[in-house]
């Protein structure tokens, strides 16, 4: 399909649970989420975007009767769905190295399917890399996820291309770990519509707050320069309720106007 180029992960990424490989995001890497839904194993395999990596990683098998996501050591035993399947089989893995044991197992049906359905059974190999090289740039403000997150926030230079076409628009297209949860959203919403003003002062907070988690955002970069400004104005307001809100959301706005490129803000 495309060269290979296998890097390091993000340090902010909350994958650890899984068994995973991390590649340097290529659009073409997607069409490989369609082709394994029709993996029948043990685990079940997706394609994660993580601008500028994507992630190939494993989850507990749908078709297994494993009905619950794998967290840490955590075993729970779950209802036997599928007749004749050994006990080993119908059990969430007990340990986080079962868990990846049985990723290995799976892997070389898995690359089957894949060649069959995507017809490249006799297609040779492009080539795969391994980089060292830090993916991370230095003015992007990121952390590990705070809270119940409840959307997807991605730096990039072209907010309505991206997205169109679900692909980066430029080499700094970057997606955050971060966001604000679902109930400071419902409190920069209480603040913003206390008053006619405060609706009228802060349009792009109110943006922001009026969206929700549902449905996606585009700011243009002139709209993240006016959006850093409102949440100044607010975090400088001893009186206001959601000074560590603002304080999220200017955060996200530095890292975007350090690289001259705009927000989308994604509801999951």
């Amino acid at each position: 399909m495309h060269p290979v180029t296998l890097v390091e992960e993000s340090p902010f990424a909350a994958f650890s649970a899984h068994p995973r490989i991390c590649l340097l995001y290529n659009a073409q890497f997607v069409g490989l989420s369609s082709a394994m839904l029709w993996f029948d194993g043990k685990t079940s395999w997706t394609v994660v975007s993580d601008l500028p990596r994507c992630y190939l990683l494993a989850g507990l098998s749908w078709n297994k009767g494993l009905t619950q996501r794998f967290y840490g050591a955590e075993a729970q035993q779950v209802p036997h769905f599928e007749a004749g399947l050994s006990d080993r089989e119908n059990q969430i893995p007990k340990t986080p190295e079962e868990f990846r044991e049985w990723a290995i197992e799976d892997m070389p049906r898995l690359a089957a399917l894949i060649e069959e359905k995507l017809n490249l059974e006799h297609k040779l190999s492009l080539g795969v890399e391994v980089s060292a090289e830090s993916l991370e740039l230095p003015l992007v403000e990121d952390s590990a996820g705070r809270g119940n997150q409840t959307a997807n926030v991605y730096l990039v230079a072209h907010p309505e291309a991206f997205l169109q076409k679900r692909t980066p628009t430029s080499p700094w297209d970057r997606l955050l770990h971060f966001w604000i949860t679902d109930d400071e959203y419902g409190r920069l919403f209480d603040l913003l519509h206390g008053t006619a003003a405060s609706k009228r002062d802060f349009q792009m907070l109110a943006r922001i707050a009026e969206q929700g988690v549902y449905g996606s955002l585009a700011f243009q970069f002139g709209d993240v320069v006016v959006l850093a400004a409102e949440c100044e104005v607010i975090a400088g307001d001893s009186n206001a309720q959601v000074g560590e809100i603002v304080k999220k959301i200017l955060q996200v706005c530095r890292s975007a106007m350090a690289y001259n490129l705009g927000l989308v803000v994604e509801g999951n």
